[in-house]
């Protein structure tokens, strides 16, 4: 039985299928550099992705230390260091619980005065007890009634010589101490709720005619202290 012959292709068809198959391998070389390239961008990449992960990490590192050390405020620095909030000069225990107090509670009220001394415009445009009660006397027009310096307890005193005295704790006309200074407030009941919500006891509104005006009376270190905002 004849079955025919094998034709093999002619050159024509056999240069067809070698040009293709070179085309084929060029591509090849070429998306394999390509990708080799690609690969080596994303080695870079990773990298410089690697460097920005350690660099961050140090920077957040070196932040953590600096809101360790703000937290490790020792006791006596708390009590007797001057600290600025909402542009009036207060002392940094007092400070200390008005921010507590705002983070933690949702107290919403601002510092309007707090020292009175020659310290009063340390933080920003405030005035002095002898400056208030100068204009007073002058009867500056819009000069509310003030007592004279070294009276009162925005000054740290416990009254006396025409001031009204804050405490029974203290003997009329003696230091107060820092943490007892007077401070007046917007929302001065949501700042008195706030504190016993946050555990500070003696938060007081000591004068009926100046619903603004507070007094922290106890000591609030201890409290700070378990809170982790002193050390």
């Amino acid at each position: 039985m004849h079955y025919g012959e094998l034709v093999s292709p002619d050159i024509a068809e056999l240069e067809m299928r070698a040009e293709e198959l070179r085309r084929e391998i060029t591509h090849d070389r070429k998306s394999r550099v390509r990708k080799g390239e690609r690969v080596e961008r994303l080695i870079d990449e990773r990298k410089e992705l690697a460097r920005r992960i350690d660099s961050r990490d140090e920077r957040l590192d070196e932040l953590e230390e600096r809101i360790a050390k703000q937290r490790r405020v020792s006791n006596k620095e708390a009590l007797n260091r001057r600290a600025c909030i909402d542009g009036a000069t207060t002392w940094l225990c007092s400070k200390l619980v008005l921010v507590d107090c705002r983070r933690n509670s949702g107290w919403p009220g601002v510092v309007n005065a707090a020292d009175r001394t020659d310290h009063a415009d340390d933080c920003g445009d405030k005035s002095s007890q002898a400056e208030l009660f100068d204009c007073f006397q002058r009867g500056v027009p819009g000069c509310n009634p003030a007592n004279p310096p070294g009276t009162g307890s925005h000054e740290g005193i416990n009254g006396g010589n025409g001031g009204t005295p804050v405490t029974s704790k203290f003997a009329v006309g003696a230091k107060l101490p820092h943490y007892f200074w007077g401070l007046d407030l917007s929302d001065p009941d949501g700042f008195i709720a706030a504190c016993d919500k946050l555990g500070y006891r003696g938060t007081t509104w000591p004068h009926s005619s100046e619903p603004w005006h507070i007094n922290i009376s106890e000591d609030p270190r201890p409290r700070l202290l378990e809170r982790g905002l002193i050390g």
